[in-house]
């Protein structure tokens, strides 16, 4: 793809069409260039090596979710004027969509251990799917029908556990509990009644404060944030920061710089031309993005604004 190529292309779906063929090739060379040059990881592949059919199921799947399902996209044409910017910023959503793929969440990793042990063990069961109620071997049979504060009242009088701790870097992995605990809490939980997989991991969750990995409070409380990331995540938080930036429109960026000095909607909306509402759906599309970028959302957002404010000056 050529300048004249790539300006050209990026006029139609800046115009609202469809991205042309010439544009996707291009993306999908970004992809291979990406595995071939950056040495990434065979744990990153969704086959566990890296070949041709890991390459176009990765550019299938970016496509798929974020490229069009998210608008990334359309967002990148925006910030990128010249082929090696729009380059650049593909190969680096890219990245982060695979990243993305290896943080599954505490409470996703738990409840597949629960669901293998209540498979595997000595319980009983009754219904399908994820109504599935299961039941001791020798009862009781009765669903339980407690509010979550008798929930967590089931999982406190089992006693003491053993809280597993990670380091940094399998935090989002962290199993929580050893398989004997584990155990020891379903068969606890379930001597108070049956119970669906997702009440057992939702008494889990009280009982240990699991929060999922996702930011506590909102936009504003992120903020405000003032701690340090640990200096282990400093590779990651760069990625991310990346990622974001890209991700953002013009207008979001804008909205994000005054919404942080604290500019009155009213009055950002009057400086960016623009309606209350259109600042209301872009505070709403900025909170998706912090929301997807879990715990590490409040350190990525103050580099992100330090580089926009950086750039605007």
């Amino acid at each position: 793809m050529t300048e004249a190529d790539y300006a050209a292309a990026r006029s139609v779906v800046l115009a609202g069409g469809d991205p042309p063929s010439m544009l996707l090739a291009d993306c999908r060379r970004s992809v291979g260039l990406l595995v071939s040059n950056a040495g990434l990881p065979a744990h990153y592949s969704p086959y566990g090596v890296w070949n041709r059919e890991a390459v176009d199921e990765v550019f299938s799947d970016w496509i798929a979710v974020r490229a069009v399902g998210r608008g990334q996209l359309r967002a990148i044409l925006q910030r990128a004027p010249a082929l090696k910017v729009f380059r650049r910023m593909v190969e680096t959503s890219v990245r982060q969509h695979l990243i993305d793929g290896l943080k599954p969440s505490q409470a996703a990793n738990l409840y597949e251990r629960t669901v293998e042990l209540l498979s595997s063990g000595d319980f009983g069961s009754r219904g399908s799917g994820t109504g599935k109620l299961w039941h001791l071997a020798d009862g009781p049979f009765d669903p339980f029908d407690g509010d979550d504060r008798q929930l967590l009242a089931v999982a406190w009088s089992l006693g003491a556990f053993e809280v597993i701790r990670y380091d940094l870097e399998a935090r989002k992995l962290s199993p929580l509990l050893s398989a004997d605990d584990l155990e020891r809490f379903v068969v606890g939980m379930l001597s108070a009644g049956s119970m669906t997989a997702a009440t057992v991991v939702r008494a889990v969750k009280l009982r240990f404060a699991l929060d999922d990995d996702q930011p506590s409070g909102d936009l504003e409380d992120a903020l405000h944030v003032i701690a340090a990331p640990e200096p282990q995540s400093a590779p990651v938080i760069a990625e991310l920061v990346t990622a974001t930036l890209a991700e953002l429109s013009q207008r979001q960026a804008r909205v994000l710089m005054g919404t942080s000095k604290e500019v009155p909607g009213r009055e950002l909306a009057a400086r960016l031309g623009c309606s209350t509402g259109t600042i209301s759906n872009e505070l709403r599309q900025i909170r998706e993005i912090l929301t997807r970028l879990g715990a590490d959302a409040p350190y990525v957002l103050k580099e992100v604004l330090d580089r926009l404010f950086q750039d605007d000056v």
